[in-house]
């Protein structure tokens, strides 16, 4: 009986000692309190070295007497509700250490019987890192959940498992309608096998960056994206799927053909304004040359004819020509304050004969209609040109709608024009209910030479010269137009505030074109230069003549009498017209200037004519250039 009193001894012993090394060596805090009073019978030394107190500090204490939690009433009532339970679970408890730090632990305790009594454990775990951890998580949880960008998660066998409201947003899915759905939902049909093939790639552990496709929104909207998509790895390496950043590009790839389209027309319209320049040269000849052929031959001459028709070639190329010029925004306009309701009222008669009865025409007028500021037989093109391709659009008949209002910039249907106008502007629209146009065409509609009419049915260059004058004029031109759903055009010009322009009386031609004043031609163009010199010589002029502006210089230099006009081309090498005439001006401030071109560039034009200059566009005929000297002579001898 001794031998086994002294065995049961020595087990409980080495249970006490297994048990003292557990509570010495455990990275928990351990505490023993009394289950009546609450004193401290026991404390490990990791809690002891968190709170930063001495054994001697805790042992024989209540538990709120030495401050271990902030609210030592939390701390009373905590220990009470343990008494009456036996067990109690707190997480987020604020413990404060001597130094006043405070530290977030889980605290959990239990009720044990022990001889007579009973004790309380209570194991204290600091989870402050935990708690740091758990709120990087939420303001990580917060960022996704506020980012414009689509943030998903997929599991390995291609599951949606998180999508944050900007999926939503932009798939119109609700997460509790696609979570748990194949991410191949949001792929369109022909894109399935690009789908497998990222799928693969991910899975293997390939990073994608940046890829740009195509997905499917819930309505069915094909959406342009740019999608990135990283591997997802456990704290093993193992992967757990992978996540999936997609950024809505359909506004910036939509910009992007505008800006291409933008910068594709204005190479052509450089290309197309160098032709027209070229063109205008070799008319000049012709048509000068012809003009002066007529006015020798007789009415009943057998070549006659010829040199008439001659004539009539020159001036159809001379048409086209100028519809180049205004689709390369390189036409020379007189830009009035106009009012577009009474411009395009006045086109109702003509317009109506154009397309013919089996067309319904409404016409809208805008009311307190802004102002804009173009030549009037720009407008009259524009409209003429969209309602006869309207008309051809609506063979069966239909209905064609010309509105006009005042818009700001935010009621613009095309927010990603690449050049938006500011301010307020005015709006003309031609709809009309005809077949309406594919993308493709949509994509080359106005570029010269382009049509889908039927050969001899149209040039080409009806839209190409609409855009030009708009572009030319600050505006901006938007179309909206699906197969069989018809088409509208919106044209915005921007408004002046400047009041309506009077028709302006012009005076009566002289009745002599003929004088026998010095003037210096200053041509780089042979051919016309050849044909000027003739016309004015045989109208009786002195002429000074220069093939180049340095040799211009030269001649004014050197002459000692007096230069009556100076006729110049705009476009020379070496030096532009404008910066001629600032060499020469002082040496004869007297000299009138006239400007003439088959091409220039707006800007000049306009510092020519602000200087009060004349300006011949060409090609130019015999009678147009002796009218313009004339008129020259004649002003007033103020200095050019």
């Amino acid at each position: 009986m001794a031998e086994l009193n002294s065995n049961a001894q020595s087990d409980l012993a080495r249970s006490e000692m297994k048990y003292r090394r557990l509570f010495e060596s455990a990275k928990d805090g351990i505490l023993i309190l009394d289950a009546v009073d609450g004193s401290i019978l026991e404390i490990n030394p990791f809690l002891i070295e968190l709170l930063g107190r001495s054994k001697d500090d805790c042992l024989g204490k209540k538990l709120w007497d030495i401050g271990f939690f902030n609210n030592i009433d939390v701390s009373k009532k905590l220990f009470a509700e343990l008494q009456a339970s036996g067990y109690v679970r707190y997480e987020d408890i604020p413990l404060k250490t001597k130094d006043g730090r405070a530290v977030q632990v889980e605290f959990v305790s239990n009720v044990y019987a022990v001889g007579g009594g009973s004790v309380i454990q209570c194991n204290i775990r600091d989870i402050t890192e935990r708690k740091r951890a758990d709120d990087n998580l939420c303001r990580l949880a917060s960022v996704v959940e506020s980012l414009d960008d689509c943030v998903m998660s997929v599991s390995p066998d291609g599951a949606i498992e998180t999508w944050n409201p900007a999926c939503e947003r932009v798939f119109g899915y609700a997460a509790k309608e696609i979570v748990g759905k194949p991410v191949a939902t949001l792929c369109p049909d022909a894109l399935l096998e690009e789908q497998a093939r990222i799928m693969a790639r991910v899975r293997e552990g390939t990073n994608l960056r940046q890829h740009e496709t195509i997905r499917i929104a819930k309505n069915g909207k094909p959406i342009d994206v740019s999608m990135s998509l990283s591997v997802l790895k456990d704290s093993q390496g193992t992967s757990t799927g992978h996540s999936t950043v997609i950024r809505d590009i359909t506004a910036n790839k939509h910009l992007e053909a505008k800006l291409r389209q933008s910068q594709k027309m204005e190479g052509i319209g450089r290309l197309a304004g160098g032709i027209a320049h070229d063109f205008n040269n070799l008319l000049t000849a012709i048509l000068g040359y012809s003009e002066l052929l007529l006015l020798s031959l007789a009415p009943n001459d057998a070549h006659r004819a010829d040199v008439e028709q001659i004539s009539k070639a020159g001036a159809r190329a001379e048409t086209l020509t100028r519809q180049l010029l205004a689709f390369s925004r390189q036409q020379v306009v007189a830009a009035k304050v106009l009012d577009l309701n009474a411009a395009i009222q006045e086109l109702d008669m003509m317009l109506r004969r154009i397309i013919g009865e089996h067309i319904v025409l409404t016409f809208l007028p805008g009311r307190d209609l802004g102002r804009v500021k173009l030549a009037l037989g720009q407008i009259e093109q524009i409209v003429m040109n969209l309602c006869v391709n309207a008309k051809d659009a609506m063979p069966g008949g239909g209905r064609l709608l010309i509105e006009t209002k005042n818009v700001e910039p935010s009621a613009s249907f095309d927010q990603s024009a690449p050049r938006p106008k500011e301010g307020p502007r005015v709006m003309i629209a031609v709809s009309d209910t005809g077949c309406g146009m594919t993308p493709e065409i949509l994509s080359h509609l106005y570029e010269p030479y382009f049509t889908t009419k039927e050969k001899g049915k149209g040039t080409g260059l009806g839209l190409s010269m609409v855009y030009g004058i708009v572009e030319q004029n600050g505006g901006n031109i938007e179309v909206y137009s699906e197969p069989g759903h018809g088409t509208a055009f919106k044209i915005y010009f921007p408004q002046v505030g400047e009041p309506l322009v009077p028709v302006a009386v012009f005076p009566a031609v002289a009745a002599s074109l003929s004088g026998s004043e010095t003037l210096l031609l200053v041509e780089d163009d042979e051919m016309v230069r050849k044909f000027a010199v003739r016309v004015l010589r045989e109208a009786g002029y002195l002429i000074l003549v220069a093939s180049s502006p340095t040799e211009a210089v030269r001649i004014v230099g050197e002459h000692a009498g007096e230069i009556r006009v100076m006729l110049t081309d705009v476009v020379m090498p070496g030096m532009l017209g404008y910066e001629l005439v600032q060499r020469v001006a002082p040496l004869k401030p007297n000299m009138k200037i006239i400007y003439m071109s088959g091409y220039t560039e707006q800007s000049i034009v306009e510092r020519a004519l602000l200087k009060g200059a004349q300006f011949i566009q060409k090609p130019m005929g015999r009678e147009v250039l002796l009218q313009e000297i004339r008129k020259a002579l004649d002003a007033s001898r103020t200095p050019a």
